[in-house]
């Protein structure tokens, strides 16, 4: 396998050769629908030597890995991102449900039910905060946690919006966003935030995985502030929780 970025026809029986650094992690895909994962991957394609190539996912007919993928049609957009999504578990990383910014050297993360106004937040800090404020992921960050700490990265799902950037930053706080005309927080406690977040979190069904995802939401509730953020969504609720969850500004 060549282990540089090879976009092929998309007819016929031609498949794309994608390689992307996700989260730090080299990952080749192999699979039809190139132009769409091109638009989707343009940001995280790397050429790199097929030896650092740490995991290949290949859809082919019917076919995930050379094992059928169930019943139904899903997209191939949606096998790749159900795919990696296990393998980075493996690597410590859980896929979140969030809006990520970048402020000051750190990342935010505002999470919620579809609908609730994450994007509409995020983009708030950037209108009043301007370049200071860069969007890491609109839709689902990736959260890697280890040793050095916990991690927000930008990832190729980024929601209907395409909002995001291959960037990264250490997480300074997690908010539980939910609308309210008036602006308030509260901090939240392990527990609360463990019950609250683990919702919003990508946890496969298979049980190693399952329970390796939970150990690592718990490790991440156990070292990042998380928060109860009740807010409006003028632009004094983002000068509201930036006063309030930038610790070092």
């Amino acid at each position: 396998m060549d282990g540089l970025s090879i976009p092929t026809a998309n007819n016929g029986n031609n498949y794309d050769l994608l390689t992307i650094s996700l989260a730090g992690h080299i990952i080749a895909v192999h699979a039809k629908a190139g132009k769409l994962n091109r638009h989707f991957f343009k940001k995280y394609l790397v050429e790199t030597d097929p030896s650092r190539i740490e995991h290949t996912v290949t859809i082919k007919k019917n076919l995930l890995n050379g094992r059928p993928y169930g019943n139904g049609h899903p997209t191939v957009f949606f096998l790749i991102h159900q795919d990696i999504s296990d393998w980075l578990i493996t690597k410590n990383v859980l896929t979140m449900h969030a809006v990520a910014i970048r402020y000051n050297g750190k990342a935010y993360l505002f999470s919620a039910p579809s609908g609730t106004g994450k994007s509409t937040h995020a983009q708030l800090w950037k209108t009043v905060f301007g370049n200071d404020v860069r969007i890491i992921s609109g839709d689902q960050p990736l959260i890697r946690i280890d040793e050095n700490g916990c991690f927000a990265f930008g990832s190729i799902w980024n929601g209907k919006e395409r909002l995001g950037n291959n960037i990264s930053a250490p997480i300074g706080g997690i908010c539980l966003l939910s609308r309210n005309e008036e602006n308030s927080i509260a901090p939240l406690s392990s527990a609360d935030a463990l019950a609250l977040i683990s919702p919003n979190v990508y946890i496969p069904n298979e049980p190693e995985l399952s329970a390796k995802a939970l150990e690592l939401i718990r490790k991440l509730v156990l070292s990042v502030p998380f928060y109860s953020l009740r807010c409006n969504m003028t632009p004094d609720a983002a000068i509201f929780s930036k006063s309030s969850i930038v610790k070092d500004d």
